[in-house]
């Protein structure tokens, strides 16, 4: 298992650092892991055009920063490969975020492990926009380390948030592949979808044409999610994985109960199907960007295939 592990060897924090190091080392300890620094050195960081000094100056900082937190790591010393840096000479942040994801396909990456800072307001743009454009269009699945990890965790519980599309079924089978592997458990969560109130204040809703009372229409909605639920969970202990249905009927904000349940049941990885196409953008900014920000766990995001009709497809509910 080959991880790309992403490093700012000019901005990186030391305590951001720790948080992914200790993330990796845990990992290490479990699986056969081969992890390879890399810093993707660009105009968009320097504010000045790349020469070689600039280049050695980016080896050197990313070594030591390496060394630094690997030293009294021993399972993480052992898997690592040599730091790399690698050039983009566009000047956008996007950019460099597309050299990073041709490196890791390129090289076979099995994931892309991605330190966040967890920022909010303006000083999130710099960084958001860098870790957004992977974790919305890289084909590499990616694993975002935040601040909030205080405790790391082993990697006995799975957290799988899903809206039952088929671009979800692609990544759940994934998941529970790789809880196979180390005998995990997976917790299966998906939330009811809050539809705007105005349209439930008459306690009608228009359906396929005809209005119907609302609390039928939630009655129908529990009794679908549950049948999907039932069924994914039934194929994932088909093969051979312990797995727990989670259905969130509440309707109150999804980010907070999915963090609120990480913490409950002490999870130690929460997987999310990125998603691509017009209406990417709003799902990142509604869900998966605050759980990036605030999880107690690291957040492996995965995409689905490209080019199939799960990517274009409309959720059923807003849960990842």
């Amino acid at each position: 298992m080959l991880v790309i592990w992403a490093i700012d060897a000019i901005r990186e924090p030391g305590s951001l650092m720790e948080h992914s190091a200790s993330v990796l080392e845990s990992w290490a300890q479990r699986t056969n892991l081969q992890v390879e620094p890399l810093y993707v050195l660009s105009p968009s960081q320097l504010n000045h055009s790349i020469g070689p000094a600039f280049q050695e100056t980016a080896q050197r900082a990313l070594n030591q920063i390496v060394d630094q937190h690997s030293a009294h790591r021993p399972a993480l010393l052992k898997s690592l490969l040599p730091a790399q840096v690698i050039t983009e000479r566009r000047i956008r942040v996007r950019a460099a975020a597309e050299a990073l994801e041709k490196y890791a396909k390129a090289r076979g990456a099995t994931f892309v492990a991605l330190p966040t800072h967890g920022r909010r307001g303006p000083a999130r743009l710099i960084l958001g926009s860098f870790a957004e454009t992977l974790l919305l269009r890289s084909q590499v699945p990616t694993l975002t380390i935040g601040p909030e990890i205080h405790e790391i965790r082993g990697l006995e519980k799975i957290l799988f948030s899903t809206d039952f599309g088929s671009g979800s079924k692609q990544v759940f089978r994934q998941v529970v592949n790789f809880a196979a592997q180390l005998k995990s458990k997976v917790w299966l969560y998906h939330a009811v979808p809050n539809l705007m109130e105005p349209l439930f204040q008459s306690g009608a809703y228009l359906f396929s044409g005809a209005w119907v009372p609302a609390r039928n229409y939630f009655a129908q909605e529990v009794q679908e999610c549950e049948r999907h639920g039932n069924a994914w969970s039934r194929w994932a202990k088909n093969h051979g994985v312990e797995c727990e249905f989670v259905l969130d009927e509440t309707m109150g904000n999804i980010p907070e109960h999915l963090l609120a349940l990480i913490e409950r049941e002490k999870i130690g990885l929460l997987a999310l199907a990125s998603r691509s196409g017009p209406i990417a953008s709003a799902l990142l900014g509604s869900i998966t960007r605050q759980v990036v920000r605030g999880a107690s766990c690291p957040v492996w995001v995965l995409q689905p295939s490209l080019g199939s009709a799960a990517t274009q497809e409309k959720p059923r509910a807003l849960a990842g």
